[in-house]
């Protein structure tokens, strides 16, 4: 019963990973050069710099979720695509600090925690992808790993095939052991048959 309740468990959890794994490589090759991933209006990110800890740590993966400018509050932590020239299109995530509505356009003036000034460049309605829903400190490595071949090949593709190896040769050796009961139960049938048949014979 045990053993069959662990079965149950790994194989909800590997189709799990393959479905994930599946969506996720399916969204990032059809998602354009430039733009963020996303799936069901979610994206997820690496965060490579100090600016907005303690709060959002170095190397934390954040869930952003996709937000109209006007559903934008402040005090909220967006990411956007840079309007700095130094970091042109580079995605910052910040806390909103002022929220400026001009003739049905937004801007907002946003600023890291750990930093001492607000940044010297607003982010327009239209580079901003969305707000931060969700921080996983330290899970952020996995993914920046995960993104290099050379590791994605044998710490996902590799496991991922052989859970489907494991799950097609038990979804055979389970399909023989039906076809063997149902061969068994037959044989059966034809014996209490032949049985009665002799005892019928008898009266």
């Amino acid at each position: 019963m045990i053993r069959k309740a662990v079965t149950i468990v790994i194989d909800v959890v590997s189709v799990a990973v393959i479905i994930l794994a599946a969506v996720i490589m399916i969204s990032v090759v059809f998602t354009k050069s430039g733009d963020v991933p996303k799936i069901g209006g979610y994206s997820l990110m690496c965060v490579v710099s100090g600016s907005m800890e303690p709060e959002i740590p170095v190397n934390s993966l954040v869930l952003v979720k996709e937000a109209e400018p006007e559903e934008v509050r402040k005090g909220d932590v967006i990411a956007f695509y840079s309007q700095d020239p130094s970091i042109k299109d580079i995605i910052v995530t910040h806390r909103t600090s002022e929220i400026i509505s001009i003739n049905g356009r937004y801007e907002f003036r946003t600023k890291g925690d750990a930093n001492g000034f607000e940044d010297e460049y607003t982010a327009l309605d239209k580079d901003v992808i969305g707000k931060v829903v969700f921080v996983s400190p330290g899970a952020g490595i996995i993914m920046r790993l995960s993104a290099n071949p050379l590791i994605f090949i044998p710490l996902i593709l590799i496991p991922i095939g052989i859970i489907l190896v494991l799950n097609i040769r038990s979804a055979i050796a389970a399909a023989r052991e039906i076809e063997k009961a149902e061969q068994e139960e037959a044989l059966r049938k034809v014996i209490d048959k032949i049985k009665e048949n002799k005892q019928e014979g008898k009266k």
